[in-house]
């Protein structure tokens, strides 16, 4: 059983390469998770072997549309308009993480367009502040909001404007008709998720294709 595993997952991963060579694509992202059971290893040994590297493990945290995620009362909260210029998101981004895709960015800006938009990006600061102090926004596919892009300014972390964001996304998801609401999070976020009672939906290993 574990030879057919391997053999099924070198064949998903060899037909996914050729895929991204025929596209002519330099980078391509594969994701693992450790469910269902026994499926982990036979996908990353086969990943391994067809040039696919690590390049980080997250935690997938999930959580019902029907939880209750309150905003903290010194923070208020935008959502960005399709009109709305982008150097808000790309000042936060900047500032967090030291740069930004110019391809994320428009990306981001063509999601937002729309009567029924597939994203929405919010932003959050202290009540009474200048600057904007968080960004995140949530993407919509099937009966899933997918959080995606949370980054909070060094200076205004444990303050709620990240819980905030959350809220604001979670309210937003349900309101579209989502079912769930899933984040893959790195150790800070995870430990604001778990207190805000999102559950563990395992481990995920992202793997990058470099042509």
């Amino acid at each position: 059983l574990q030879d057919r595993k391997l053999r099924v997952s070198r064949d998903l991963v060899f037909d996914e390469k050729e895929i991204m060579l025929d596209r002519d694509k330099r980078k391509g992202w594969w994701k693992v998770h450790d469910f269902p059971a026994n499926t982990r290893s036979e996908m990353e040994q086969a990943l391994g072997e067809s040039g696919f590297a690590l390049l980080r493990k997250t935690r997938l945290m999930y959580l019902p549309v029907d939880g209750v995620v309150n905003p903290a009362s010194s923070v208020e909260v935008m959502r960005l308009k399709p009109t709305d210029s982008m150097d808000l998101v790309r000042e936060v981004r900047m500032d967090v993480w030291g740069e930004v895709s110019d391809s994320l960015m428009e990306g981001l800006h063509k999601g937002i367009q729309g009567e029924n938009p597939k994203t929405q990006i919010f932003l959050s600061r202290l009540k009474g502040d200048s600057e904007w102090a968080s960004v995140g926004w949530v993407n919509f596919s099937g009966k899933v909001g997918h959080f995606f892009g949370g980054s909070t300014r060094e200076k205004h972390r444990g303050m709620g404007t990240y819980r905030t964001l959350v809220a604001a996304r979670l309210k937003a998801s349900a309101e579209a008709g989502m079912h769930f609401v899933v984040s893959e999070c790195n150790p800070a976020s995870e430990g604001v998720l778990r207190s805000l009672d999102f559950l563990d939906g395992g481990l995920v290993s992202v793997f990058e294709f470099k042509r």
